[in-house]
């Protein structure tokens, strides 16, 4: 604003005598700088920046305002930065620079403050109007035309594209005003997001869903190895009872033929005595009768198939040459 400052000194210098300002100049409020800008994303801005004198004061200094624009404009003013129109409302007449998607460099040109770009903020300081530039630039020698200076009153207002985290001005919304009357210095500090809420909350989404698939990747992850430790766990739990079992019909099996071999021994022993116990066993495994046995000398054996009648006839048994005990016994008798 310094820039913008000794402009006005120089205008009203060399286009309005200290006679015609003596009695007029001892008004306040003759002077406005009303700012009204938005700072964009892509490290540009855009808005406008009014400088406007009282129209009273102009009347009394008979200065038209077209002739004090251009004496304010001229030689100033780079139209491929931004475009100037008259301006005259509520009672003042001046000059509206109008700025779009301008490089922030170019703030710092016309408002005398600094904006840079931290990552993702915007840090905004400077002051509007410095301790002792009133003084510099109101030293005209016309007491009358100092104290004008000493009288101007500005506004700035700025709005970031995203929340504000800190400022010395006046909040609302993402907008942040400054305001001096008096001609006291306006220092102006603020820090904010550049970033958009809307873009804000898409990053936030983006990070909460990147957090939430990590989270179920990790679960997905950690389920995984769990049930897979439960499942060799089951298996070996599983193996060993099957192992266990095995072992168990085995020893059963075992314990079965240890009791079966005395049983099986005794019977074999029995089987034994029965067989040494039995008379006349051949040695083709049969039993002989007591025909077999020999009888004492003289004594008729008897069979068992054949049995002598009186009448001298015989059994069948005599056909095979085998006679009875009384046949013999009669053979005998006549032979002696």
């Amino acid at each position: 604003m310094s820039g913008k400052l000794r402009r006005v000194n120089h205008v009203l210098r060399t286009t309005i005598g200290a006679t015609a300002i003596a009695a007029t100049l001892a008004l306040t409020g003759c002077v406005k700088l009303d700012a009204d800008v938005a700072l964009h994303g892509d490290d540009t801005f855009s808005g406008d920046v009014v400088i406007a004198f009282s129209d009273e004061i102009l009347q009394q200094m008979d200065v038209p305002p077209e002739e004090f624009l251009a004496g304010m404009t001229e030689g100033s003013v780079d139209a491929s930065e931004y475009e100037t129109t008259p301006y005259a409302e509520d009672g003042y007449s001046g000059f509206t620079a109008t700025f779009e998607d301008t490089p922030l460099r170019d703030l710092e040109n016309t408002l005398d403050i600094t904006v840079e770009r931290e990552d993702d903020e915007f840090v905004v300081e400077g002051e509007i109007v410095e301790e002792g530039e009133l003084d510099e630039v109101g030293d005209s020698g016309v007491p009358e035309l100092d104290a004008m200076f000493e009288a101007m009153r500005y506004e700035v207002a700025i709005t970031f594209p995203g929340p504000v985290s800190y400022t010395n001005g006046e909040l609302d919304g993402t907008t942040v005003t400054w305001e001096s009357t008096g001609g006291a210095p306006l220092a102006v500090e603020a820090r904010a997001s550049a970033l958009t809420q809307e873009e804000l909350d898409e990053i936030a989404r983006a990070e909460a869903e990147a957090k939430a698939a990590a989270e179920r990747e990790a679960l997905i992850r950690n389920l995984t190895i769990g049930v897979g430790a439960a499942l060799g766990a089951a298996v070996l739990v599983v193996v060993g009872i099957l192992l266990g079992r095995r072992a168990g019909r085995r020893n059963s099996a075992a314990g079965t033929a240890a009791a079966a071999a005395p049983a099986d021994a005794a019977s074999d022993d029995d089987a034994a005595s029965d067989d040494d116990a039995t008379p006349g066993a051949d040695d083709e495994g049969g039993t002989s009768g007591p025909a077999d046995t020999p009888s004492p000398a003289g004594t008729p054996t008897p069979t068992p198939t054949g049995t002598a009648t009186a009448s001298g006839t015989t059994s069948p048994a005599d056909s095979s040459g085998t006679g009875s005990a009384a046949d013999t016994a009669s053979s005998s008798s006549t032979s002696d």
